[in-house]
């Protein structure tokens, strides 16, 4: 074994015993080889060769990794592979912008004047961006699905829970857009605030395809003395 080829920790240590300091030029240093008493393995200190070395801690193969879901996404099909929503979110002016699944959602949110108090008015915009046809499950109350926590004055809260009745569908084609509306029966008076959950009843290809997305995005609404104004979110 040659300088040339010595592991660090063994280099240095031939040093401190009184042999020759490493030449400066390693092609002139004449071969050396060390006394057998002397030989020690490499310390963990001075490391493995890079081949022998294990993979940082966290290191994941890039070709299994599954891709991330969003928070709430998919919820009655938590833990069970396969079968969940890739849902991306982006920000944009007024709101955020949804992608699922070959689907581009854009949710809108308005105020409606009931007398003395203020409802919300929901739009979405489906449009596929992939080669496929997508179905909604749609029924009386259309295609989105919604639960809702009203805060009133005082303190007191009520939660409202949104029911299926009938099974009829909807539909967008391949490079086409639908909208998706529902105008929300309960409203709320000054001083009052409620925060809306929206989902899909159902999403799919086909009818067996079609699944409910039950956590899609949520919508906030604080009633004053002004119009007040919806705050579209993903949800938390």
């Amino acid at each position: 074994m040659t300088p040339r080829t010595l592991a660090p920790a063994f280099a240095l240590m031939f040093t401190a015993c009184g042999g020759p300091s490493p030449a400066k030029d390693a092609g002139d240093a004449p071969p050396a080889s060390p006394p057998a008493a002397s030989a020690e393995p490499a310390s963990p200190e001075a490391g493995e060769p890079a081949a022998k070395a294990p993979p940082e801690p966290g290191a994941a193969d890039e070709s299994k990794a599954e891709p991330a879901k969003a928070e709430g996404a998919g919820t009655e099909a938590a833990g069970a592979p396969g079968k969940g929503r890739d849902i991306t979110y982006r920000m944009v002016p007024g709101g955020i912008v949804m992608e699922v699944e070959g689907l581009k959602l854009e949710p809108k949110a308005e105020p409606v004047k009931k007398g003395g108090a203020w409802g919300i008015h929901l739009t979405l915009r489906a449009t596929a961006t992939d080669q496929h046809m997508h179905r909604f499950l749609s029924p009386e109350g259309g295609p989105l699905m919604v639960a809702a926590e009203i805060e009133h004055a005082g303190g007191k809260k009520e939660r409202i829970t949104d029911e299926r009745k009938g099974d009829g569908e909807e539909f967008v084609a391949a490079g086409d857009s639908t909208k998706l509306e529902r105008d929300l029966k309960f409203s709320i008076k000054a001083g009052e605030a409620v925060t809306v959950f929206v989902g899909l009843w159902g999403l799919g290809l086909d009818a067996e395809d079609r699944k409910p997305l039950k956590k899609l995005f949520q919508v906030r609404m604080v009633a004053g003395s002004h119009k007040p104004q919806p705050v579209i979110t993903a949800p938390e």
